[in-house]
């Protein structure tokens, strides 16, 4: 008698198992079945390209969203982005100087990338702006050049952080990819610049943001 307690118990132990790794089988097999619950990765996924598209895609749509939102909103691009881009033509020139035994880089391109480390040297011996014609025109220089390398360093940093998507041989997906960006860019813009749609100036406040001149004050 004891021993057919005992099958009892283990076969309803078996059966308690059953019934609550069913569902979970279930749940798998019909996520794994839709690419995004899956993440791309299911057994039914599409190529891995597709997925390159996503990840690459969102990560660069995530910066087009602050630099467009903060142009919106404030009319300007901040000076903690344009210092990023500054790191970056740091790193690369540097680098290229500390491995160039093994890498190549046409030395106008190493020259062209070298022009705010000459900028910084610059105001680091004339810190006036104004302190005279001469010194002014040069200035003004160094920032219209700077400007134009602005496109460039954005660039680099695309092909340095993103090289996956410049690896897809899909041209149509690299045009999408493209296109969305710009799409959401252009969203961000609009809520930056119609800000007091979506936000408080208390909003912005809290976030350790500027106030915009037209941002709504809490009810």
């Amino acid at each position: 008698m004891g021993g057919r307690i005992v099958d009892e118990t283990s076969q309803g132990s078996e059966e308690q198992d059953w019934n609550w790794r069913e569902p979970l089988k279930s749940l798998r097999r019909w996520m794994s079945s839709d690419d995004i619950l899956s993440g791309f990765g299911g057994k039914d996924s599409s190529e891995p390209e597709i997925r390159t598209f996503f990840v690459s895609t969102i990560a660069t749509a995530m910066v087009a969203w602050d630099i467009a939102f903060n142009l919106g909103a404030f009319h300007t691009v901040f000076f903690a982005r344009r210092h990023q881009l500054a790191v970056v033509l740091f790193v690369v020139v540097l680098g290229t100087l500390a491995l160039r035994r093994q890498v190549h880089v046409h030395w106008w391109v190493l020259t062209f990338l070298s022009i705010p480390f000459a900028w910084i040297i610059f105001r680091l011996i004339f810190s006036e702006r104004n302190s005279g014609q001469v010194t002014g025109t040069v200035d003004s220089g160094f920032l219209i050049a700077i400007i134009v390398i602005y496109p460039v360093a954005f660039w680099i940093v695309l092909r340095l952080m993103a090289p996956d998507y410049f690896e897809i041989p899909n041209l149509r997906l690299k045009i999408a990819s493209f296109t969305i960006v710009l799409v959401i860019a252009g969203i961000a813009f609009l809520v930056g610049e119609f800000n007091n749609r979506f936000l408080s100036c208390e909003e912005f406040a809290v976030s350790g943001n500027d106030l915009p001149a037209d941002c709504a004050e809490s009810p």
